[in-house]
């Protein structure tokens, strides 16, 4: 844990240098999703998942079992959507649709693109499988309760078209199969090391290898582009952002630590994780709604750039052994 500090200063480094790439560029700044579209997919579909898949194919079967640690996780991640939602439509009169987006918005972190690659890159090995876990379970959640309560407001499809539609970005999820498929291999025992096996490992080993720096430096390249864009902000952008960096990974931590009983090193993966920026995927489910296109950018681009002080404070605290594991017990 004392080399925590040390790891994370690079990887902030390559979202700073990534950032001055996309502001070098002035006018060249990308200006649309589909400029980053390779980048995406090599990350989304190639890297993380080959990262994922040998990962956990060799992680202990008895920890891919851990449902307590799932269900506090995901619970947390359900709560700070719902306070965020009720705010929404009772506070800001907001449509069942947006407020589903705003709720999102604060709950669901970047734990798919940055949260795997920086978990491995500060904890090792040891933190696949936690962090792999909240993806998945965090990922299944938000496909299921946005496009429902999106089609709340919106009766094209009804309730019907929008859990099929939930039912198809689950199973088509690239980190959820990359999960499946670890989670087989790891039962079946298959091995990697005979003359197939071995070019196989080396190949995942080395499109693994790109899962950190490609979607950190991506993330700066997001962050200039969103800011070219001087996108305003509105009052409640701010109220994501403090759900979203700072009472997310607080309340998380109070629910893991009255529970108890969990490894220490998960419990800071999913304390790190929970401190995560917005998810680029909400930017997605609101430009595939076309609603609340401008809010999720704006909330895009300011828990993105506060997270580059929030996550620094979060990992300075674990280097210096401040995270509580257990509420209950001395």
């Amino acid at each position: 844990m004392n080399n925590i500090i040390a790891l994370a200063i690079p990887l902030f480094a390559v979202i700073l240098i990534g950032f001055a790439a996309g502001m070098v560029g002035g006018r060249h700044v990308p200006t649309e999703r589909r400029d980053l579209l390779w980048l995406n997919i090599f990350v989304v579909y190639f890297a993380i998942p080959a990262l994922v898949f040998r990962l956990i194919a060799r992680a202990p079967v008895e920890q891919l079992g851990s449902w307590g640690f799932v269900i506090a996780t995901t619970f947390t991640t359900y709560l700070v959507f719902m306070l965020m939602f009720i705010a929404a439509t009772l506070v800001g009169g907001e449509r069942t649709g947006t407020a589903a987006l705003q709720a999102a918005s604060a709950s669901y972190g970047n734990v798919g693109y940055m949260g795997v690659p920086l978990a491995v890159a500060v904890f090792g090995d040891a933190g696949a499988v936690p962090a792999t876990l909240i993806v998945c379970f965090d990922s299944a959640l938000m496909f299921v309760l946005v496009p429902v309560l999106y089609s709340l407001s919106d009766t094209e499809g009804g309730i019907a078209g929008a859990f099929a539609r939930a039912g198809r970005n689950i199973a088509l999820n690239p980190l959820i199969i990359a999960l499946g498929l670890g989670v087989a291999a790891a039962l079946a025992g298959i091995d990697l090391t005979g003359p197939v096996g071995t070019v196989v490992d080396a190949t995942l080993m080395h499109l693994g290898n790109a899962a950190a720096p490609a979607p950190l430096f991506g993330i700066g390249i997001t962050i200039a582009r969103q800011y070219s864009l001087r996108t305003p902000m509105h009052f409640e952008v701010l109220v994501i952002a403090t759900l979203k960096l700072v009472i997310h990974p607080l309340l998380l931590m109070t629910v893991l630590m009255m529970l108890g009983g969990f490894d220490p090193v998960w419990v800071n993966v999913a304390i790190l994780l929970a401190a995560l920026p917005t998810a680029a995927n909400v930017y997605a489910m609101a430009t595939q709604f076309d609603t609340y296109v401008e809010g999720t950018s704006s909330a895009l681009l300011l828990t993105t750039t506060l997270s580059l002080f929030t996550l620094f404070v979060v990992m300075l605290l674990m280097a210096e052994g401040r995270i509580p594991f257990n509420l209950l017990q001395g």
